[in-house]
């Protein structure tokens, strides 16, 4: 049995024991670990693993609060993963694919990381994997921010077509002779017969 008291930061416990100790509940439930917060101190208890465990993703946890990313039980759940895969939570969770009004959407695993990462690198990206897994949600998100980037440099939607000095729309496929007054394909009045009756695609040769 060992036993381990780390002292953490102001920030960091306001986090922890924020909801009811939602976040020390899931972290004990995540390492096997009994966790108690005292001010600013948290004690760590169980067998060796657990406590071990319960400490790096304290480090973790720590990290991201520092990088001013707010943590929850779901974060103590992606740090879990992170870790069990050999990554570093903070490379990870702090890559925020898209903020609006103070929610942010990052990747919570190190697929996801490797998911949008190839998004943004690549013109087209494939993923596949079970429902669930976050592709479309994270697709749509790049996509958000892509949108919302462009849209703050300024670009400009394209008005309709400019109309020639003669007021009829240009005419795209070949006219027939003036006389008939019609067009094989368009169906607007065409600066070639300058008719102002419409085409008509059905109309009979002359």
């Amino acid at each position: 049995m060992a036993r381990l008291k780390v002292s953490v930061g102001h920030d960091l416990a306001t986090e922890l024991g924020d909801d009811r100790d939602a976040v020390l509940h899931e972290l004990a439930d995540r390492t096997g670990a009994s966790v108690y917060l005292r001010g600013n101190e948290l004690t760590l208890e169980g067998e060796d693993p657990a406590v071990d465990r319960a400490r790096a993703m304290v480090e973790e946890l720590s990290q991201l609060v520092v990088q001013g990313i707010s943590i929850g039980p779901q974060t103590v759940e992606a740090v879990a993963g992170v870790l069990t895969a050999d990554g570093r939570a903070v490379d990870v969770l702090h890559d925020v694919v898209w903020r609006h009004r103070g929610q942010r959407v990052s990747p919570k695993t190190l697929g996801q990381k490797a998911y949008v990462d190839a998004i943004r690198a690549n013109t087209v990206t494939f993923g596949i994997g079970p429902a669930g897994t976050g592709k479309t949600y994270l697709a749509i998100a790049l996509a958000v921010a892509a949108l919302s980037e462009r849209g703050s440099r300024g670009s400009s939607s394209p008005g309709p077509p400019s109309r020639p000095a003669s007021g009829w729309a240009s005419c795209p496929a070949t006219c027939r002779p003036r006389s008939t007054r019609t067009c094989d394909r368009c169906s607007t009045p065409c600066t070639t017969c300058w008719t102002p009756t419409s085409c008509s695609a059905t109309s009979t040769r002359a």
